[in-house]
């Protein structure tokens, strides 16, 4: 976009734009149910690491029950993780 007095960049927003503005606002299980929708189109962003930052929020805001009804959904079989 030019006018007379700024050139302006546009360029359309991505999925994984949208999951980093869900994330800079803590917004953590928007960012996962989101990522989860459309996985295909994230090149940045990994659901899995999105899901770690949920389930940590979950913990430290004292929500063990449902940090831990979303670990097999969120880590899957990663034996690692559940450590």
């Amino acid at each position: 976009i030019v006018s007379p007095r700024d050139v302006v960049v546009a360029k359309s927003r991505d999925m994984d734009d949208h999951i980093s503005w869900l994330l800079d606002r803590k917004r953590f299980g928007d960012a996962v149910r989101e990522a989860e929708k459309y996985p295909d189109q994230l090149k940045r962003h990994k659901i899995q690491d999105i899901g770690e930052k949920h389930l940590e929020q979950l913990v430290e805001g004292g929500s063990y029950e449902e940090a831990a009804a979303l670990c097999p959904r969120l880590l899957k079989e990663n034996s690692a993780l559940w450590v």
